[in-house]
């Protein structure tokens, strides 16, 4: 996206002869820092308990060498000095249990994973007990609480381009999931993701301020501001929303804003603000994938203190509706 100054006046003041000057320049960079990339919503990399992508077409044919390829494929997003994962059982269609260990690991990348192919399935594997435990993982620096339990798990299969297997989640007796962050972790993890997307411009984010309230259940009000820096040029960003989470477990976003203090945050701000009714009109889905016959209640989303938790419990649909 080319920068463009609305105001004639202010183009003006911002340009020199037919070159662009300095300031305006800098005016640019921190727009395209957040809005140089078009609004395509990706999930993350496969949501961790839920899928499991193996670096091989086929299903492994013991569960030492199934081990061993979930692992290889979870350390394609994190990096740990420990052992991952653990199987017990001798049949590797009928496990006994499956534990992936992600404390202390480490995620670094900000690279989204290709899009999941998900359209030809088949039976892989049941689990007697899955149990995915995260405490804590490090997400670019911040730490993040994340568990994961399930019993008798169902997985399916689906290849992948490049000679993949993806493995997952398609039905379960019940379980339950829950995150858990702090909100200067959150902070943390804003600055530095935008601060390596920055670099590219070459701007530095500077500090990034990040306030939480809850109006409602499921919902929350954030605001954050930004300070950025080109050269000796500094702009001051207050962005704010609404966050709101469905019983899916799916994040819509709304009454998106933003403003600055001086006349570079303003110009930024215009570049940025029609970004925002594209966000507005897409879902995020926290779940990365359909979960097959996998369904979600009592979701719920806690604001204690400085910490943000968002929970759930889960189950085949046939299993809940029995519950109930």
């Amino acid at each position: 996206m080319t920068f463009r100054p609305t105001n004639s006046r202010l183009a003006r003041g911002y340009r020199s002869g037919n070159e662009e000057s300095l300031p305006y320049r800098c005016v640019r960079d921190v727009a395209r820092t957040a809005s140089n990339r078009p609004y395509n919503p990706r999930p993350l990399p496969p949501r961790i308990g839920s899928v499991f992508l193996l670096s091989q077409p086929d299903l492994p044919d013991t569960p030492e060498a199934l081990a061993r390829a979930i692992e290889t494929g979870l350390r394609r997003f994190v990096s740990s000095g420990s052992e991952l994962v653990r199987l017990t059982g001798n049949n590797v269609r009928a496990l006994e249990s499956l534990t992936v260990n992600l404390s202390g690991a480490r995620v670094d990348t900000i690279e989204p994973a290709a899009r999941p192919q998900v359209r030809d399935v088949a039976p892989a594997i049941s689990v007697g007990e899955l149990s995915v435990n995260a405490d804590p993982i490090s997400v670019f620096g911040s730490e993040v609480n994340f568990q994961l339990d399930a019993s008798g798990a169902e997985f399916q299969q689906a290849r992948q381009p490049g000679d993949h297997l993806l493995l997952l989640l398609h039905r379960a007796r019940g379980g339950q999931v829950r995150i858990d962050v702090a909100r200067v972790a959150l902070e943390q993890l804003i600055s530095r993701a935008a601060g390596r997307l920055a670099q590219k411009q070459g701007v530095t984010i500077e500090s990034v301020k990040l306030s939480l309230a809850q109006p409602e259940p499921r919902s929350l009000d954030a605001q954050v501001a930004v300070t950025a820096r080109k050269l000796l040029f500094r702009a001051v960003l207050n962005l704010s929303g609404t966050i709101r989470i469905d019983d899916e477990l799916v994040a819509n976003v709304s009454n998106l804003r933003c403003s600055g203090e001086g006349p570079i945050a303003s110009l930024a701000c215009a570049a940025i603000t029609p970004q925002f009714a594209r966000v507005e009109k897409r879902p995020f889905p926290l779940s990365a994938l359909p979960l097959g016959e996998v369904k979600l209640r009592d979701v719920s989303v806690a604001l204690a203190g400085n910490r943000i938790s968002i929970a759930a419990k889960f189950g085949s649909a046939a299993e809940l509706d029995r519950v109930a």
